[in-house]
């Protein structure tokens, strides 16, 4: 009974996440893959069926297949989010009504996002070596 339940409890949580990843993919502000990941996450303990159907979503899927199996960012996510955190960091910075301490802090978030993601390989490697190849 209690796994059952905790099956249903990590479904909703599955959809929780997604839809989050969807909303994130429309606005700037709201990080798309944290939610994307998480969802897989929660639907490989529940739904293998919405686990692979999240696989196979444009714009999500792709990511996170490079991310669970080699521990790669694409350097073309890398660049759209580069741009996405840019125009966020002006964003906020723009906006009167927040503190300085609002500000610096949502702008060192955003540094530190990018530093992790540039940080990261963009290409699998092979014997040690950055391979280019179709994954």
């Amino acid at each position: 009974m209690i796994k059952n339940l905790l099956t249903k409890l990590h479904f909703i949580m599955g959809l929780i996440f997604l839809l989050l990843a969807i909303i994130g993919m429309l606005l700037p502000l709201l990080p798309t893959t944290p939610f994307a990941l998480l969802a897989i996450y929660f639907f490989d303990r529940s739904s293998k069926k919405f686990h692979r159907w999240c696989l196979k979503i444009p714009g999500i899927g792709e990511g996170i297949r490079d991310w669970t199996k080699y521990k790669i960012i694409r350097k073309k996510a890398k660049i759209q989010a580069l741009v996405l955190l840019a125009i966020s960091g002006v964003v906020v910075s723009l906006k009167n009504h927040l503190s300085f301490s609002v500000k610096m802090t949502t702008i060192s978030i955003l540094l530190g996002v990018l530093i992790f993601l540039w940080s990261k390989p963009s290409m699998p490697k092979v014997n040690g070596k950055s391979k280019m190849k179709k994954i």
